[in-house]
């Protein structure tokens, strides 16, 4: 068994094989002792038992320094699955910890691993299974805070060791500041017409905001950043144990860096993504219908791909196979229809540099019964019709197959700590967040009829019973969640 496969075995079985070996012992010991086993591993008869019947010293592991963790020598998963773990001692001996000092085969594992490893000097020790395991948490944690710690730009000399840029230096932290801040996009420009110095802008929430926290930047910073830039216009940093390329745009006196997305992979529920219960519920009939065809609307950067994520797992509760491609090739989803799914949830499914358009592949299958659910950018649910047509899927088909739209704006939530007045955690920008407002449009016989004939977009607006979107735009801003001026912007979707 390799180790990438050891590190794929379920952690309840791994907790499993560590009670059993307690219990195994705990038997051992009463049969030893004559005396019946103690209720737990960490009691100290017990734990003075395993040492001397073992005849390795007792180590104490809730008190090691996780920092002490030789992990190369001995990887977490192979500690789980081995139950031992290595230690680097200050004397530069190494120290094994054994939690079934009795298992020959576990002995000779470790002496192979420490003659490869070319350490001679080795001290042994015992300990219960769930102390050793609770210290290999530990261990990991610390190991992970300390990868998380490497980030930013760095150089790689021709000795082939990366190395920080000191003289990048202001941008990595810059770059820590707008990640954690949840910035998409970083922007380098002039401070002022009068000042040399270089002046931030984040895209945060949708909305590009002065960072008046960040340090003075040097002038030269933007001459350094591009002497670092690859042939292909792409600056390359490390974010932990991740190898990263940013994106960057690059004018004479302005830079736009594109950030990497939030490491937080959490899976979003439907019902935990602001939606109004008619919307939810709509979606979820939507889902259980076997064939047609949905779409999800929303401009650039508006909660797409989020939406694609909960709707995926959505299908699953509900026993639904449901593959999730982002822009895809028609190959691949024909590789993808190979699996036999119920559903294909096709995230940004119009990519306009693509060479060859997946529209009539969509149309086909759209007409084939497979029930498809398409992410769209686009301004308007009409606007995404018109980009679904150019792209190959004639209005004919979505007329006689598209069941329903989810159109939805992310707009910028009030500040609930300065009621949009501007305070430190909102960075003086009077918001915080942002609040979905969406509709769910249904495809009623007279709009299906109006699609079909290329009806103008002002006409199809009066069918389709937008006004829903517009109400709830009006409730956000009733209930302080956003302002007025917002909602104005956002109320051109309606109409």
């Amino acid at each position: 068994m390799t180790p990438h496969d050891l590190s794929r075995i379920d952690a309840a079985d791994l907790a499993d094989q560590a009670e059993r070996l307690v219990q195994r012992l705990m038997r051992r010991y009463s049969t030893d002792t004559r005396d019946p086993a103690p209720a737990s591993s960490q009691d100290p008869a017990f734990r003075h038992w395993l040492a001397r019947a073992s005849g390795l010293l007792p180590a104490a592991m809730e008190r090691a320094d996780p920092a002490q963790a030789d992990l190369p020598l001995i990887p977490a998963d192979l500690a789980r699955q081995r139950l031992c773990v290595a230690l680097r001692l200050p004397d530069q001996a190494t120290a094994l910890v054994l939690a079934d000092p009795f298992d020959r085969g576990v002995r000779l594992w470790l002496e192979s691993r420490l003659r490869q490893a070319g350490r001679l000097r080795t001290r042994w020790y015992v300990a219960p299974a769930p102390a050793l395991l609770s210290f290999v948490a530990r261990a990991e944690q610390a190991q992970q805070a300390r990868q998380d710690h490497q980030f930013g730009v760095c150089e790689t000399p021709p000795d082939g060791h990366v190395r920080p840029a000191t003289a990048l230096e202001p941008l990595n932290r810059l770059l820590r500041l707008a990640i954690d801040l949840g910035a998409s996009h970083l922007h380098l420009g002039p401070a002022s017409p009068q000042s040399p110095a270089v002046g931030v802008r984040l895209r945060i929430d949708g909305r590009l905001q002065a960072l008046a926290q960040a340090d003075e930047l040097p002038a030269a910073l933007l001459d350094t950043l591009r002497r670092h830039l690859r042939e292909d216009g792409q600056l390359a940093l490390i974010q932990g144990t991740r190898a990263l390329t940013l994106p960057v745009a690059l004018h004479a006196d302005h830079a736009v860096l594109q950030l990497p997305p939030a490491t937080d992979r959490s899976v979003p529920s439907l019902a935990g993504l602001d939606l109004t219960a008619d919307s939810v519920h709509a979606l979820r009939q939507a889902l259980q219908q076997p064939h047609g065809l949905t779409l999800v609307v929303t401009p650039a950067r508006q909660g797409r791909s989020r939406l694609l994520e909960a709707l995926e797992g959505e299908c699953r509760q509900t026993g639904l196979l449901a593959l999730r491609l982002g822009t895809p090739s028609a190959a691949e989803i024909d590789l993808a229809l190979a699996r036999d799914p119920d559903r294909l949830l096709i995230d940004d499914a119009i990519d306009a540099s693509a060479e060859a358009p997946v529209g009539p592949r969509l149309a086909a299958l759209a007409l084939e019964g497979q029930a498809l659910v398409l992410s769209v950018r686009a301004a308007s649910p009409w606007a995404a019709l018109e980009r679904l047509q150019r792209a190959g899927l004639p209005r004919e088909v979505l007329a006689r197959t598209l069941q329903g739209l989810l159109v939805q704006r992310l707009l910028p939530r009030l500040c609930p700590h300065c009621d949009g007045l501007g305070c430190a955690d909102c960075h003086d920008s009077g918001r915080l967040g942002r609040c979905a407002v969406e509709t769910w449009i249904a495809l009623e016989p007279t709009l299906a009829e109006a699609i079909e004939r290329g009806a103008p977009a002002a006409r199809l607006a009066r069918r389709d019973g937008t006004d829903r979107f517009a109400r709830r735009l009006a409730e956000r801003v009733r209930a302080g969640e956003i302002s007025a001026e917002d909602a104005e912007r956002a109320a051109a979707l309606a109409s």
